[in-house]
């Protein structure tokens, strides 16, 4: 099992942050009638990520992963996980370019939020595994400087196999290319972090 990790750290935001910035996003998990709709400029992307440890304060164990192509134009995408839950699969028809996860968040009354940096690649007319993407929390409870481990495997039959049975997509070609995790380097003020302003990522 091919496997990448990189270690990244939480911030904390207050309620006030949480008000600035809103939006909808596209779910990762499509049904089989929107998996048909191909369009000639547009591929197909199939992964999973699963979250791993940590304990909340507030009990909550739901977390957002938002994806978004690299110049920041087009729709944008999400995908939920809980922490200790199942592994989430995806399946997702998305316009050809580069494309990466670049926030994982937690909703309520105080938010966790943390930029990252998971690059992947949508290809005109294909179809591509990107890998499990584990992101694992340390035992402890979560706090504003939590370090966490982010992890990419290659788990690709388990895949094709669980996307096939939720959405009746069933594809004989499938590239496997693995999404890649970079780091970035982030802005620690306090304004950058109430404004949600993103670091800069290469």
């Amino acid at each position: 099992m091919k496997q990448t990790t990189l270690w990244k750290r939480t911030k904390h935001l207050s309620l006030l942050a949480t008000l600035l910035v809103s939006g909808c996003a596209t779910t990762m998990l499509m049904s089989p009638e929107e998996l048909k709709k191909l369009q000639p400029n547009e591929g197909i992307v199939i992964g999973s990520v699963h979250i791993k440890g940590g304990k909340d304060i507030l009990g909550r164990t739901k977390w957002n992963l938002a994806a978004k192509k690299t110049d920041y134009t087009g729709t944008e995408y999400s995908i939920q996980a809980h922490r200790e839950g199942e592994e989430e699969f995806f399946a997702v028809r998305m316009v050809a370019g580069d494309y990466r996860f670049y926030k994982l968040y937690q909703e309520g009354f105080s938010t966790f939020t943390s930029f990252t940096n998971i690059r992947f690649k949508v290809e005109s007319g294909k179809t591509k595994y990107l890998g499990r993407l584990v992101i694992e929390f340390p035992t402890e409870t979560l706090t504003v400087m939590t370090k966490y481990k982010i992890a990419i495997e290659d788990t690709k039959e388990q895949a094709l196999g669980n996307v096939a049975k939720k959405t009746g997509l069933t594809v004989s070609d499938v590239a496997t290319d693995l999404m890649t995790s970079q780091e970035c380097i982030t802005e620690k003020s306090i304004t950058s972090i109430l404004l949600k302003k993103e670091p800069l990522c290469l």
